[in-house]
């Protein structure tokens, strides 16, 4: 037989039909922590009490804690819609519907809300000692910067006062060094695109399983965008693993 004919594709084919087809799995992103508690901690019944609260109107709806803003002292309440603070991959293994999440570096997670870096002030001592070589500095809030100008004087139209352009997130200040040492910090937690966590939240609220769920929607996180506090990122991956 010539080349290309029929005889010379049986191999092939032989070799195509014993192939073993390795199990598939699906990878997503899903909550990692929910108003701060780890979400594969939660039982069936608290995911959907919070999944249930995310229906009603605003409110109507429960005052939680921050719990990386609270304090023994002070109690600060989370803003953030929805009440996501970290998102993390979660695999599908089809073959046995098993869901797991990756440990590693690919278990890292992913903070989506600024308030989730300020757990008992890492952040802080963490660039305070990179920058400033000083782990405890001062820490000043929402600082004022580039005021307006305007003919009636600096800041003043007509005896009012305006308010300033933008604002720092912080302020971080070396308690004793002179000539002043500070730095500015801005915090950016990362966006994802995708759709948003509301059907996460739908599907929590109708869902019988008592087995983990696996995330329903394919969502990323928005490349170029956040930022990462490693001793935050130990803290938490220590916490819910």
């Amino acid at each position: 037989m010539g080349p290309g004919q029929s005889g010379e594709q049986m191999p092939t084919r032989a070799k195509q039909k014993n192939k073993v087809l390795k199990p598939r799995t699906k990878i997503r992103y899903g909550i990692a922590e929910w108003y701060g508690g780890s979400f594969v901690r939660l039982t069936p019944d608290e995911r959907q009490e919070l999944a249930r609260v995310q229906a009603l109107e605003k409110g109507k709806r429960p005052h939680l804690a921050c719990p990386f803003r609270s304090t023994a002292e002070d109690r600060v309440l989370c803003a953030k819609a929805g009440g996501v603070c970290s998102l993390r991959h979660y695999e599908l293994h089809e073959e046995t519907g098993r869901i797991s999440w990756p440990a590693g570096k690919g278990g890292n997670l992913v903070t989506i809300c600024p308030h989730r870096f300020k757990q008992g002030g890492l952040i802080y001592r963490w660039v305070g000692e990179e920058v400033l070589g000083c782990p405890d500095p001062l820490v000043v809030g929402e600082v004022g910067f580039l005021e307006q100008e305007s003919p009636a004087g600096r800041g003043e139209v007509g005896g009012a006062y305006l308010e300033d352009v933008g604002r720092i997130d912080n302020v971080l200040v070396h308690p004793s060094r002179v000539p002043l040492h500070w730095v500015p910090l801005e915090i950016q937690a990362v966006y994802f695109s995708g759709p948003s966590m509301s059907r996460e939240f739908t599907a929590l609220r109708v869902s019988h399983r008592s087995a983990l769920p696996f995330p329903v929607a394919i969502r990323r996180p928005a490349r170029g965008t956040g930022a990462s506090c490693a001793p935050v990122q130990e803290e938490a991956f220590r916490l819910l693993n």
